[in-house]
């Protein structure tokens, strides 16, 4: 099975004059993500008869790569069932504790193409000297709508990720993405199992992210300031640009 995808477009807009690359762990162009896993999520679980592995993944980008981490490790001796979820990042293996291990499945999503980063790397006590300050911040420019809600949810994934990774996130709701900063939004407005776009936005935004919304592009798609969800900025050059300040790199989808 083909892990490969098609390539996000990277545009510029809006006075984005640049798209940056930097290093996330990620790769945002095709189906070989890297993946972390937590030790303390893949302790079996001595409550559930058998073994169960609980692994978090991440950057899945499709139902290709579900498919192929599934297979993967369903081949490993002693394993029942694995269920893994696109939208919750993460395998849930279960079957003979006695022959499921972490390295095999470690092994396994190794095998089939995926990288497994060391597990220390997302233990330990607080941030290095300098803190998440240090590190670039994220801004990401999101210029689809509704017909393409696979792109979107992906853009918001990857700024929530970048909150997680100690870093500033910004997200720019430009063009035609405005509709998803709408207070009345449908909660059934998602792309596959992915959560709502109204919730992802909500809990980036709880999380600490900023969310911008273009002041015309609102206008255009029929929204008023006063149709926004609370906490959305509506974006102009004088309070957008200094989100760059820190050198953020910028990712459009």
């Amino acid at each position: 099975m083909s892990t490969k995808m098609a390539r996000h477009t990277w545009r510029t807009t809006a006075g984005l004059m640049a798209v940056l690359f930097f290093g996330l762990g990620w790769s945002l162009s095709g189906c070989q993500p890297s993946a972390r896993t937590d030790s303390d999520d893949r302790t079996p679980d001595a409550d559930t008869p058998g073994g169960r592995l609980v692994v978090q993944i991440e950057g899945m980008t499709c139902e290709a790569c579900v498919s192929t981490i599934t297979a993967a490790i369903k081949g490993l001796p002693g394993v029942e069932t694995v269920d893994v979820s696109l939208a919750q990042e993460q395998a849930v293996v279960t079957g003979d504790a006695a022959k499921i291990t972490e390295e095999a499945v470690v092994a396994a999503i190794e095998k089939a193409g995926y990288t497994v980063p060391p597990a220390a790397a997302s233990q330990g006590g607080g941030p290095s000297a300098g803190g998440p300050a240090s590190k670039r911040g994220v801004l990401v420019n999101i210029t689809r709508g509704k017909d393409d809600l696979h792109a979107v949810s992906m853009a918001l994934a990857l700024a929530q990720h970048a909150l997680e990774d100690g870093r500033s996130a910004v997200v720019f709701l430009n063009v035609a993405a405005p509709v998803f900063a709408a207070a009345d939004l449908p909660q059934d407005v998602q792309y596959a199992d992915f959560p709502p776009v109204g919730k992802m936005l909500a809990d980036f935004m709880a999380a600490g992210g900023k969310v911008y919304a273009c002041g015309h592009c609102s206008h255009v798609c029929g929204l008023q300031e006063s149709d926004l969800i609370d906490g959305v900025i509506v974006a102009g050059h004088t309070n957008l640009f200094p989100e760059l300040d820190d050198g953020a790199a910028v990712f459009s989808y």
